[in-house]
C-alpha cells in the first residue's frame, strides 16, 4: 500500500504483552523554552500489530490509521531490526559453567583448597576423646 499522506514513524516497542497490540516509543527533540538546549522527548504510541510478530525491543515503522479502538490509531507496517531479548537459556548456563574455571585463584592455591575435606563435623571429631580437665569440676 501506499502511504504518501499518512504519518509515519519509527520507534522502538516498549511492550508486547497484549495480543495484535505494542507500544511503540518514539522519541523526538524539542528546543527548551527559555534555554534553546536541545530536550529530549518521548511518546508513547499504541500501534496494531497484525502478525504479532513484534517483541519488546525491535526497532518498527508505524503509519497513521483509523481509530481501532479507544487509545489505538497507529499500525506497525515492518519491523525494521528485531533485538533478541537477554534471557539465559539452561543451554547458556552449561556453556558458561564449561568455559570458565570455577574458581578464579591462582593454581596453586586452588590445588592446596582441593585436598580432600571431612564433609561433617563428626568426622573432624572422630578420633578427640573429650578431656576431664573442661569437665566442669575442678580437682585440687
Amino acid at each position: 500500500m501506499v502511504y504518501e499522506k499518512r504519518k509515519t514513524r519509527v520507534g522502538r516497542v516498549v511492550s508486547d504483552k497484549m495480543s495484535k497490540t505494542v507500544i511503540v516509543a518514539i522519541e523526538w527533540k524539542q528546543p527548551h523554552p527559555k534555554y534553546g538546549k536541545p530536550v529530549k522527548r518521548t511518546t508513547k504510541l499504541v500501534a496494531h500489530d497484525i502478525t504479532d510478530d513484534c517483541r519488546a525491543g525491535d526497532l518498527v515503522k508505524i503509519v497513521e490509521t483509523r481509530p481501532l479502538s479507544k487509545t489505538k490509531r497507529w499500525r506497525v507496517v515492518e519491523i525494521i531490526s528485531n533485538q533478541m531479548p537477554q534471557t539465559i537459556t539452561s543451554e547458556a548456563i552449561a556453556g558458561a559453567v564449561d568455559e570458565k574455571p570455577i574458581s578464579d585463584e591462582k593454581p596453586e592455591i586452588a590445588a592446596i583448597n582441593s585436598e580432600e575435606k571431612p564433609d561433617s563435623l563428626e568426622e573432624e571429631t572422630a578420633g578427640i576423646e573429650p578431656s576431664d580437665e573442661n569437665s566442669g569440676e575442678e580437682s585440687q
